[in-house]
């Protein structure tokens, strides 16, 4: 697997330097958990939903050792998109993901999206919350 990435980056992309990997423990043992299941054959053939992709490293696990058919990469960080672009196409699996350039959330609407400075898995939606007392208003 071939990663671009920030060098401004101090988490996921100093492990990627480091050690060439970036929450591979996590994504081996969720498809363990689920293949010891009965019945369940995870991410082979299948569709698979990563929210909140980043730069692409569990979607491209899912795609190129998990077997996953397609992948649904959803990223609402302009920080982050070149970069999960880029590393699909490094990866040649382009063709297999639907990237979807928002942030995902249990009600519509819009808030104001701030990347992370130096930790691109830390970005923030900024939702504003009008609270009145005594006929005051306060945002917070």
């Amino acid at each position: 697997m071939h990663y671009s990435f920030s060098t401004n980056d101090w988490i996921i992309g100093r492990s990627l330097y480091i050690s060439g990997r970036w929450g591979n423990e996590f994504m081996e043992a969720t498809v363990k958990l689920l293949a010891d299941r009965p019945g369940i054959r995870p991410l082979s053939g299948g569709i698979f939903v990563d929210v909140g992709a980043n730069i692409g490293t569990t979607t491209i696990q899912a795609l190129d050792r998990f077997g996953a058919e397609r992948v649904v990469a959803i990223e609402p960080s302009p920080r982050c998109l070149p970069y999960l672009y880029s590393n699909l196409a490094a990866n040649k699996l382009s063709d297999r993901c639907t990237v979807m350039e928002v942030a995902m959330s249990d009600t519509p609407g819009e808030v104001a999206f701030r990347a992370g400075e130096n930790n691109s898995g830390a970005g923030t939606a900024a939702a504003i919350r009008l609270v009145t007392c005594g006929g005051t208003a306060w945002f917070g």
